[in-house]
């Protein structure tokens, strides 16, 4: 069968116009069946500039001016040749038959040469035989293999005539095979071994920084020709030609390096010089694989052989590789920045894409080389190069986080309050999580951690917002990080949890903005109050496991975390458990003839009044509103130290003022201990309604003797239905005990103060604790107030421990 495709152009220019198929009993298969066209290849030259590589002049001597027109020119009688490469395997198996022992080569035009480069397990009964013209075949002779490292093999076969038809046999294991077919033999005489190093050019030597010097690259930046084992290592090709360019290639064929670099460049060099004539390796630098660095040939400003009639002033730098498949490794990339910035410093060459080019992108190149994947990272390699040349200023990275809460309240502005968003259970408001990137590069990876109050806030949705591209934080958008698979659900966040964030460009910041709900009183219950939110991963720059842990990884300089405070507090219910003195939940006093001290006892979470004589009230804050038909009974729990006294509680009602008609008065023990007092209010026909103000008198009648303490704490003030089992808060249980007695109006008698300092005198606001330091240890109660029954105690054995556990969390 006869099969006449057509074949593309050559790395050296050829048109190749058919190849023919001839099949016999045995698989014998033409050389381009299963090919893959050395039009691929990068190490190329017109027949001009082989022919002066091929009489290129030793070292010392020089070039005449036609001979470097030669170089830079075309000649009108030039012969051409073509390559193959069998890259694969199963497209060497197309060709050479282990099978039948048999390979059969016909080339369309007469050859007189043909050369092998070649990775196999063995060549060494390789032989030929050629097609005569009366379709006989000539004898069985060896193939001259002469070269050979490992499975690497270099071998050619020169005709005294010319012929069409070759057959070969004798070959083992062949996995890699370069092919070329010469119209008239090139191949030098005698093989070039090794040879010493020849005497520095005349006139070229001298101290490092000479111009010899400046054109051979140092050891520091590559491996020289002495130390991988160059044929002739002082050997200098051609004239001096000031480069101004540089090309880049890729190996093509070998596409690998077989595991010994080195011997690989040494095959190429061995293969350029006595198959194809050239007076040395056509490269000036090699890149291997693993980014090494071997100086080609010796000098850099002397041409190579590698871009076809485009040598002259042009810098050679081959990659060990096929990146028509394969992708350049940043190894290798920046082996190559390395290379091209000895280039620019030495030659002056600029790091453009006009002056820096891949092999085919020169005028009249038929070729691949050096690979589409390659010339889309050329780009790449020239920024790697240049900042290396000027390197950018050192990255540094300022990201900053804010969180901001909209919409609450300020009802308290004393202690830990100031300045701090309040509101009361059901008010809804919003949160924004504010995230900028100040940085002078893009940040990725970004993700951010947040959590909220989970006694007293409920997000109820959230959206991630963008600036980009008004990097205004003002013309905000849906960002696309609300599409991220592992965000949850907008109303689904969770009182905790952590959003992925994506990438942010320069200057852009993200919002988080989350709608809230205040569900329950919570001031000072949970951990914190509030919103919190902290970046726990930034790409090569931030890493943060929880707010409060310090960051693991940090080239910002600051830690990425922040909070925004929030106190919600109830309308019918007061623990007095916040951190700081002068919080008191909005209570305030009257009366301020009669006591010196008013505070938050910190140690013990209490409202703590010092008296120093009558009249001493405290009142509920404005935003006070008690159900009172749904809750009768009040739930004082109080303590004192200076004897039995008299308490009063008032209330009025929306319009109304506090008065004796609206009060009720009890005697309370002042033991030192804690004493839950329930007041049954609904004993009073005036406890109905909707209750708008609460005030009390811890000591009603007289005034603290001179040796009594004079301190009365209130632990907390909630409201009760003992009946439907319910409280005004989650944290008071229903107190089954039996309520105080009233007394009648118009008081029950004094109580005379203890001038003996009763119960525990001495216990002041903080118990004689440091001041300001809080701890749980003072809510245990010891004493009880009335009979009460066995079922009562334990209710409130209950309580303590429920109260405990509340002050410990």
């Amino acid at each position: 069968m006869m099969w006449h495709p057509a074949i593309s152009r050559s790395a050296h220019g050829v048109e190749m116009r058919r190849c023919m198929l001839n099949r016999a009993s045995a698989k014998w298969v033409m050389w381009a069946c299963a090919m893959m066209l050395g039009a691929s290849g990068c190490a190329g030259e017109d027949a001009a500039e082989a022919a002066s590589e091929r009489g290129a002049l030793e070292e010392g001597a020089s070039l005449p001016s036609e001979g470097r027109e030669l170089v830079d020119g075309h000649h009108a009688d030039h012969r051409h040749h073509s390559s193959v490469v069998l890259a694969t395997p199963e497209a060497v198996a197309e060709v050479f038959d282990e099978e039948a022992n048999l390979a059969r080569l016909e080339y369309p035009d007469a050859f007189q040469q043909v050369g092998w480069m070649m990775d196999a397990d063995s060549l060494a009964g390789m032989e030929y035989r050629v097609a005569r013209a009366d379709g006989s075949f000539s004898k069985w002779e060896p193939v001259e293999v002469y070269w050979n490292e490992g499975r690497m093999f270099n071998a050619r076969v020169r005709l005294n005539s010319p012929a069409h038809v070759m057959e070969l046999r004798g070959f083992e294991g062949i996995t890699f095979a370069e092919i070329e077919f010469f119209e008239e033999v090139v191949a030098p005489e005698q093989l070039q071994r090794p040879e010493r190093p020849l005497p520095p050019e005349a006139g070229d030597s001298g101290p490092i920084g000479t111009r010899r010097q400046a054109s051979v690259a140092p050891s520091s930046l590559v491996i020289p020709r002495s130390e991988w084992g160059a044929i002739n290592p002082g050997k200098i090709c051609g004239s001096v030609v000031a480069p101004y360019r540089a090309s880049i290639h890729h190996t093509y064929a070998p596409s690998g390096d077989g595991g010994d670099a080195a011997a690989r460049v040494r095959q190429m060099q061995s293969y350029h010089i006595n198959t194809r004539g050239w007076c040395d390796i056509g490269y000036h630098f090699i890149v291997s694989q693993a980014g090494n660095i071997y100086q080609g040939r010796s000098r850099s400003d002397r041409p190579g052989a590698h871009v076809g009639n485009q040598n002259s002033g042009n810098v050679g730098i081959s990659f060990i590789a096929d990146f028509t498949t394969q992708t350049p490794s940043q190894t290798q990339l920046n082996a190559g920045a390395r290379m091209l910035k000895w280039v620019h410093e030495t030659h002056g060459v600029p790091m453009t894409r006009t002056a820096v080019k891949g092999h085919r992108e020169w005028p009249g190149q038929s070729t691949s080389c050096p690979g589409g994947n390659m010339i889309s990272s050329l780009e790449t390699l020239l920024q790697k190069t240049r900042d290396l040349i000027n390197p950018p200023a050192p990255q540094t990275y300022e990201v900053a986080l804010d969180v901001t809460l909209k919409g609450g309240e300020a009802m308290v502005d004393q202690g830990s309050s100031e300045g701090v968003v309040d509101a009361l259970p059901g008010a809804e408001f919003s949160a924004e999580i504010l995230l900028k990137n100040a940085s002078s590069s893009a940040i990725r990876g970004v993700r951010l951690g947040y959590a909220f109050d989970e006694l007293g806030l409920t997000p109820l949705s959230y959206t991630i917002e963008s600036d980009h591209p008004g990097l205004d934080q003002s013309s905000w958008s849906t960002n696309d990080a609300m599409q991220v698979e592992s965000n949850p659900e907008p109303a689904q966040m969770g009182s905790s949890g952590e959003l992925v964030m994506n990438a942010f460009s320069a200057g852009e910041s993200k919002r988080v903005v989350v709608t809230l709900r205040a569900d329950s009183y919570s001031f000072a219950m949970a951990p914190f109050g509030g919103v919190r939110a902290f970046v726990t991963h930034i790409d090569d720059v931030y890493a943060q496991s929880t707010f409060d842990a310090s960051p693991g990884v940090n080239r910002t300089g600051t830690t990425l975390r922040a909070h925004a405070g929030l106190d919600i507090f109830a309308t019918d219910a007061w623990f007095f458990e916040g951190p700081e003195g002068p919080d008191v939940e909005g209570w305030t006093a009257e009366g301020v003839d009669a006591f010196d001290e008013f505070r938050l006892n910190t140690s013990h979470g209490l409202l703590a009044l010092h008296l120093v004589g009558e009249g001493a009230t405290v009142s509920s804050p404005a935003w006070t509103a008690i159900d009172a038909d749904a809750f009768p009974e009040l739930v004082l729990r109080a303590r004192s130290h200076d004897g039995e006294h008299v308490k009063a509680v008032y209330w009025s009602r929306e319009g109304e003022a506090f008065s004796e008609e609206r009060s009720v008065r009890f005697e309370a023990s002042g033991d030192g201990e804690y004493h839950d007092l329930i007041v049954n209010l609904s004993e009073h026909p005036e406890w109905s309604g909707e209750v708008k103000a609460l005030r009390i008198a811890l000591l009603a009648e007289g005034a603290p003797g001179e040796e009594a303490s004079g301190w009365y704490d209130v632990d907390h003030i909630y409201f009760q239905n003992r009946a439907a089992g319910t409280t005004t808060t989650e944290f008071g249980p229903v107190i089954d005990q039996a309520a105080v007695a009233l007394l009648p109006e118009g008081g029950g008698g004094e109580a005379e103060p203890d001038g003996e300092g009763g119960g525990s005198p001495g216990l002041g606001a903080n118990d004689g604790e440091q001041p300001g330091v809080r701890t749980a240890s003072g809510c245990a109660t010891t004493g009880q107030q009335g009979g009460g029954t066995p079922a009562a105690i334990l209710l409130l054995l209950g309580w303590v421990l429920a109260s405990w556990r509340r002050r410990a969390t």
